[in-house]
């Protein structure tokens, strides 16, 4: 029914209070549904038997069946080929229009017709990266905390101001930049600007507030550390950039117990102040609304900001990065179902670097689902449920990572399997034609559909501007995938990736992988166990409890 919507909409506009409490007794009464989780040690583990539950390394056709009903004789497509498929356009990526605001601001501004509304990015270039090593936290500390209050709107207040305004306000942050992202429609919009600009310029930073973040970010980062891929992203950064590098923090950007309680009201005003500073933003925005119109209101509440006090200086990346080298972090986890494996290691090139081929190659090696080392472990050897490689890419260095969630009893065999596919890779099995059709398929392909979403195109709108790349980049990426060789993808990997110089970070069950280990041929340093106490905490990580194999 094309007009449900509006069926819809108008019983919510006609719902009474008196219907919300009797559709409440109706679903929310006896009977109900108790789970009851009990805190204590895990049973242990029963391991899959040798043998049992082994793949055959062959794929079939899936089953066919009919739902009760439908008539018994149904004619099954023709599944020996594929669909014939179309002819794929290139993509039509909006075009970017830029302006200043009188204080500098820059803005980037696409012009987006599907509905009446406009979306808004205050981009800052601050991120995890902008927390001192002592502060660790603290950027994730201000953003969860932004929207609990102004000097004059309490958190109630302006979560009531966006639903009557029907716009919606979020503030969060990633490695290189914190951002606060305004969704409103046309005619709502400067009244919803205004209410983003208060949140952005006039936090309160109330006690209670404060200390309610923080017991949720405390909670957050125990939380963390009872799952093994938090343990590990974690842990590998600061393996490979070191301590004193911006990227050498845990991924979560949590920071830890000492240093997120060790913060103060003073420490989150000087980051707000410093960091979330005029000089240090930029606005993106997306929507039906004309350039001008948007550039007069965005100067009215953002272009004669000052903000109080000085901007910080600029990130400082000079700080020198370990040289690689191969070896094994296990982190004891007692009585874990599987193990955690993350690989990584630094890339010879910053995030603003052209690493179009590198993806490429890395998506026949280990980036999607049909990659080899995918294929080999969970569809042939079945040791997994799925692996995946990536390139995490910011305005600094870039480094490649490679994570195999596996069964316990196979965790040295899946090391050694995707060091195997690694090498040979760069060796004599480089990619194959088969293969690179595919990738250049799958990427030329997806792309018309790419961008359907405001929020996509705003997202590629801040990528651009991060990593340096013009305005149309988006327009320029089919040609070059289709001008891609079997050359140009193997010698980038040969360029980017040294199989000798990944770092091993492993979350398990030492107990169980202890041998595996040991088998392998690479220094292993164990942290948070001892062969005669298998009843460890998650947070025995320091030095003084490692053993180390040379």
């Amino acid at each position: 029914d094309p007009e449900f919507y509006k069926k819809e909409l108008s019983r919510l506009a006609s719902t009474t209070p008196e219907a919300v409490k009797s559709a409440m007794q109706k679903w929310l009464t006896r009977p109900v549904l108790g789970i009851r989780v009990v805190p204590g040690e895990r049973d242990e583990y029963q391991e899959v038997g040798a043998g049992k539950g082994a793949r055959t390394g062959v794929l079939t056709a899936p089953a066919f069946y009919t739902q009760d009903g439908e008539p018994a004789t149904v004619t099954a497509p023709d599944r020996s080929k594929l669909p014939a498929v179309g002819d794929i356009p290139n993509v039509d990526f909006p075009d970017v229009e830029t302006a200043t605001l009188s204080n500098g601001i820059k803005v980037h501004f696409a012009h987006r017709d599907a509905v009446p509304m406009t979306r808004v990015t205050l981009s800052f270039n601050a991120g995890t990266t902008a927390d001192s090593a002592d502060k660790l936290g603290l950027q994730n500390f201000v953003t969860a905390i932004l929207k609990e209050g102004t000097a004059s709107l309490t958190s109630v207040d302006i979560a009531e101001q966006q639903e009557r305004l029907g716009a919606s306000i979020g503030v969060g942050g990633s490695r290189d930049r914190t951002t606060v992202n305004l969704r409103a429609v046309n005619p709502n919009l400067d009244a919803s600007l205004d209410l983003m600009a208060d949140i952005v310029k006039n936090p309160a930073f109330q006690a209670d507030d404060i200390e309610r973040i923080r017991t949720k970010q405390l909670t957050a980062i125990e939380r963390a550390g009872n799952n093994p891929l938090s343990i590990a992203n974690n842990i590998l950064p600061p393996l490979l950039f070191g301590s004193e590098h911006p990227y050498g923090r845990g991924l979560s950007g949590n920071g830890t117990k000492e240093s997120v309680s060790a913060i103060t009201r003073d420490d989150l005003a000087a980051f707000h102040q410093q960091w979330m500073h005029p000089e240090k933003a930029t606005i993106f925005a997306a929507g039906r609304i004309d350039k001008q119109e948007l550039v007069d209101k965005l100067e009215m509440h953002f272009g004669r900001w000052q903000g109080s006090g000085k901007a910080a200086p600029a990130k400082n990346f000079d700080a020198a990065i370990p040289e690689g080298e191969g070896r094994v972090i296990a982190i004891h986890r007692p009585n874990s179902p599987q193990s955690m494996i993350l690989a990584g290691q630094v890339l010879p090139y910053k995030g603003s670097d052209d690493l179009l081929k590198l993806n490429a190659a890395n998506e026949v090696l280990g980036g999607n689902f049909l990659s080899r080392i995918n294929m080999d472990l969970r569809e042939t050897k079945g040791w997994s449920y799925g692996t995946r490689n990536s390139i995490l890419r910011g305005e600094d260095r870039a480094f490649y990572t490679m994570r195999a969630p596996v069964q316990t009893n196979q965790t040295g065999p899946a090391v050694t399997a995707i060091d195997s596919q690694v090498r040979d890779f760069l060796g004599d099995k480089g990619v194959t034609a088969a293969e690179l059709e595919r990738a250049v398929n799958g990427n030329v392909r997806q792309l018309p559909g790419q961008f359907e979403r405001t929020t996509s195109i705003l997202s590629q709108m801040r990528a651009n501007v991060m990593l340096e790349r013009p305005s149309n980049y988006a327009e320029t990426i089919a040609e070059r995938y289709k001008a891609l060789s079997v050359e140009d993808l193997n010698m980038a990997m040969a360029d980017a990736v040294d199989p000798d110089k990944f770092t091993w970070v492993i979350v398990g069950d030492v107990d169980k992988i202890k041998s595996q280990l040991d088998a392998l041929d690479m220094p292993v340093e164990y942290r948070g166990y001892e062969a005669s106490d298998t009843a460890v905490n998650n947070e025995g990580s320091s030095s003084d409890s490692a053993v180390k194999k040379n």
